[in-house]
């Protein structure tokens, strides 16, 4: 309801109530007079009756005025200070509040408007300070990102949860190059991305148990425990994975909020160790067969010093040969 409604319906109100009042005055009064009074005041009342009436309304009028003005210097000014507070508050903090009415009024305006400017001062230190930050932030993370450009090994820096928040262009290329052969088709090992998590391009249960064994370390009391592990991918690939904890104060605790990855891919190097422990097995093998056969000639030749010409020169032979 408007502040002007308001304001009618509450003169309409006193002014009906005045006017009840002075008639169930006069009629109360009427009442209690006894007949013979009655009929000898009953030839005055067309001259008594005016005043009473004329009393009521000029009663009316002042109490109306009087209420005007609470209205225009204090009930309608507060109701336009609450919705322009809000005003503030909610959509523009920039707005200041212009306002007539009594003395308190207008200081109690003065006083929201220099709350609103001191609130709107602070926000925007508030806002300088974290614009600031940010451009601090994004400084540290350009740097870093160049610095992890620059390692030769990937890698991957994540929270506790296992959601990667960081990654370099080896890891990057390390995982995208993992292609495996299945049925005929090429199968990437999995896609990295920002927000993306860990376990949808590593198995969990080694990174599980590595965490397990960091936050054992780190209740054991080192300072900075480190674990590393083997992992072979879906596609075949083996990669030798190193853990670090990141960790952050709490309550004056240390706790550990995530982890830095550093991936080095070692498929060539153990396929190559394969290659090579296979052919070290081969020349083993047969140098056994090749040193068998001199031994079995040899001893041969020794048991039999008697021995034929062309039987002796067959095992010399062989001796040559395997040797």
């Amino acid at each position: 309801m408007k502040p002007s409604t308001k304001q009618l319906v509450f003169l309409i109100t006193v002014s009906l109530a005045v006017f009840m009042v002075v008639m169930g005055s006069m009629t109360v009064s009427w009442l209690g007079l006894s007949p013979e009074e009655q009929s000898s005041i009953d030839a005055m009342l067309p001259k008594l009756l005016p005043y009473p009436m004329v009393g009521a309304l000029i009663l009316c009028v002042i109490i109306g005025g009087m209420v005007s003005l609470l209205f225009h210097y204090y009930i309608t000014p507060i109701l336009r200070l609450g919705e322009e507070t809000k005003l503030i508050s909610i959509a523009n903090p920039n707005y200041r509040i212009v306002t007539n009415g009594a003395k308190e009024i207008i200081d109690l305006t003065n006083i929201i408007n220099e709350s609103a400017e001191a609130f709107s001062s602070l926000q925007n230190d508030v806002q300088a300070q974290i614009r600031s930050s940010q451009t601090e932030l994004n400084e540290e993370r350009t740097r870093f990102a160049a610095l992890m450009s620059e390692l030769p090994n990937g890698v991957l820096v994540c929270n506790i949860d296992g959601q990667i928040l960081l990654y370099n262009v080896q890891a990057q290329r390390l995982f995208s190059s993992g292609i495996k052969e299945q049925k005929g088709k090429a199968q990437p090992q999995g896609l990295i991305g920002l927000g993306r998590s860990i376990f949808s391009i590593l198995d969990r249960d080694p990174i599980v148990h590595a965490l397990e064994l960091l936050n054992t370390a780190m209740e054991k009391g080192q300072p900075s425990p480190i674990t590393n592990f083997m992992m072979t991918l879906r596609n075949g690939q083996y990669l030798r994975v190193n853990m670090a904890p990141v960790f952050i104060e709490q309550r004056g605790k240390r706790r550990i909020s995530g982890f830095v990855l550093t991936l080095e891919d070692m498929t060539r190097q153990i396929e190559s160790d394969t290659r090579r422990d296979i052919l070290i097995q081969s020349l083993t093998e047969d140098l056994q067969s090749s040193m068998a056969e001199i031994r079995t000639s040899i001893s041969t030749i020794l048991s039999d010093p008697e021995m034929q010409r062309d039987q002796l020169d067959s095992y010399r032979h062989t001796i040559d040969q395997a040797s």
